[in-house]
């Protein structure tokens, strides 16, 4: 899946840069200043997405994040501000 939403964010023409769980998210996340946007899955390798999420917030609480999840949206109750897609089944015009 990260390798099909790399090549549609792309294609749209902004740059990305992947993590493959949210250790290395977290990592990415504090040592880049340039990043506008955090596309997170909730069930990653490592650390949870929730458990992520709260980092990157601690790194920088303005930077937005969209979660990207297989789960409903009542099981997704509780992320915050967060822009969710409760549903990994996406195309272009939803990025």
């Amino acid at each position: 899946m990260r390798k099909i939403t790399k090549r549609m964010i792309e294609k749209i023409g902004y740059r990305t840069l992947i993590a493959k769980n949210g250790k290395e998210a977290i990592e990415i996340t504090s040592s880049n200043n340039n990043i506008d946007l955090v596309i997170l899955d909730l069930t990653m390798p490592i650390m949870s997405g929730g458990e992520t999420l709260a980092e990157i917030k601690k790194i920088n609480s303005d930077l937005p994040v969209i979660i990207s999840s297989g789960y409903s949206e009542d099981e997704l109750e509780g992320m915050g501000d967060q822009e969710v897609l409760s549903t990994k089944k996406y195309q272009n015009h939803h990025i």
